[in-house]
């Protein structure tokens, strides 16, 4: 026989607690915080996800503020800009460059010679 589900109303309603109010010593809301806060592990936590409607929305929006905390709080020195930096990347953020290989890319053109820098110089004379 299967245990009853412990997801319940009450817990649904801890669960948006939460969000509305970050337990004293916690600056920045995450999941494993939430997790604790109801007394569950990370994994229950993620089986209720798929469970329950309110429990996504709750999660969602944990996530949500953690990415506008980070952001906001990188700028502002409120966190370390390499931590925040660090944790940004879990919201699909990166600072990594994206290089073509395909060999496709445009070089710069050559340098002008004497004589057209020259002429480019009485074009724009003329223009002035």
């Amino acid at each position: 026989m299967a245990r009853p589900s412990e997801l319940t109303a009450e817990l649904i309603a801890a669960a948006q607690t939460y969000i509305a109010n970050l337990p004293a010593g916690e600056t920045l809301p995450t999941l494993a915080g939430l997790a604790l806060y109801l007394g569950k592990n990370r994994s229950t936590l993620a089986e209720y996800t798929r469970q329950s409607p309110e429990i996504a929305a709750v999660v969602e929006q944990v996530q949500t503020m953690q990415e506008m905390r980070l952001i906001n709080g990188g700028l502002t020195g409120e966190y370390n800009a390499a931590f925040a930096k660090l944790l940004l990347t879990k919201h699909g953020y990166s600072d990594k460059q994206e290089i073509d290989h395909t060999g496709a890319a445009v070089s710069p053109p050559p340098p002008l010679s004497a004589a057209e820098m020259m002429a480019l110089l009485e074009k724009a004379k003329e223009i002035l």
